[in-house]
């Protein structure tokens, strides 16, 4: 029987950090503006394979229906720039959502995101991506302090890229090494 650690070449650990700043503008709407680094790096021998920065922008409205629902809508830009290149894009989102008091202590949030990527470069060839997003969530407050937060989730990516199927076999899937700096 073999051993799970004799199979760890490909475990890694993953770093990110981030802010965000928000600034409402009258009743109209919220801007807000953030910027978050990550990296992954194999775990054996601490050898970084990606790392991405990710500067965002956005819009967003909070319409209320009545005292217990609201409806909400917005825009973000995502610009990030990643290493390896081939992995930088630009990504532009638009969002729409509905929040609802159920019970006293009780809300639902229903949100569908539609998200357009459009890569850099990869592989040499242009790819941009679609992708939609579909988020049903629960939260319940025990009390000020204490809630717990129950949700699901359904994705789906359309991408013009076809990578040839000899070179994601010769790969094993994974990603390529980085080219030396």
């Amino acid at each position: 029987m073999a051993q799970y650690s004799a199979h760890d070449e490909d475990d890694f650990d993953a770093q990110t950090a981030g802010l965000q700043l928000s600034y409402p503008v009258q009743d109209w709407f919220d801007c807000y503006a953030g910027f978050s680094a990550g990296r992954m790096f194999l775990q054996k021998h601490d050898n970084e394979f990606y790392k991405a920065y990710d500067a965002q922008f956005g819009v967003w409205r909070t319409q209320p229906l009545c005292s217990r629902a609201s409806v909400f809508f917005g825009y973000q830009y995502d610009w990030v720039p990643a290493s390896p290149s081939e992995l930088s894009r630009a990504d532009n989102s638009l969002y729409v959502g509905a929040n609802a008091a159920l019970l006293q202590k009780l809300n639902a949030q229903l949100l569908y995101r539609l998200s357009f990527q459009d890569y850099n470069h990869f592989s040499g060839i242009h790819r941009s991506d679609r992708n939609q997003l579909v988020t049903f969530a629960l939260n319940y407050a025990f009390n000020d302090y204490v809630s717990i937060h129950a949700f699901t989730d359904y994705g789906h990516n359309d991408s013009n890229f076809n990578p040839s199927p000899s070179a994601v076999r010769s790969m094993n899937g994974r990603l390529p090494p980085p080219a030396p700096s």
